[in-house]
């Protein structure tokens, strides 16, 4: 049985990761809240910022878990003109692995594009930004570690 709380559907800049879904339990005993079944048709799609134009949006892959080291998010990245990406920031490590399509990442004053099976890991604490160079959804698994 899953809840949201409105305010936690997005970036975290302070706490620097992404809010979950706020479940109960449903696995029990001792020393389980470190594993959790995330089921396909459990997860929620939140946008990355709630504007008309969302530059991506994200499904937690582990909300039920408990005091996770890392987050783990499905991503789809809208396809976008250069002059809509935004950078962005926050403490942490990220490991991008791309599913599907290609994928625009500015790091530094860097550019680099992704294909499937590509992956990019970087400090997050550093500006950057995504952007989705295909019609298609652009689909990829991104992993972020708690500050």
């Amino acid at each position: 049985n899953c809840t949201l709380d409105e305010s936690e559907s997005r970036w975290d800049a302070r706490r620097g990761f992404w809010p979950a879904a706020l479940c109960e339990a449903s696995i029990g005993g001792a020393g389980r809240e470190r594993f959790a079944v995330v089921r396909a048709k459990d997860r929620i799609r939140f946008p990355e910022a709630e504007t008309e134009k969302p530059a991506y949006y994200f499904e937690c892959l582990a909300f039920g878990a408990q005091d996770k080291n890392l987050n783990p998010y499905y991503a789809e990245f809208a396809q976008r003109a250069e002059h809509e990406v935004v950078e962005h920031a926050h403490a942490g490590m990220e490991f991008v692995f791309l599913l599907d399509g290609e994928l625009e990442i500015r790091y530094r004053e860097e550019t680099f594009v992704l294909k499937p099976g590509d992956s990019a890991y970087f400090d997050s604490s550093e500006p950057h930004c995504y952007r989705g160079l295909t019609k298609e959804p652009t689909r990829a698994v991104v992993v972020t570690t708690a500050p």
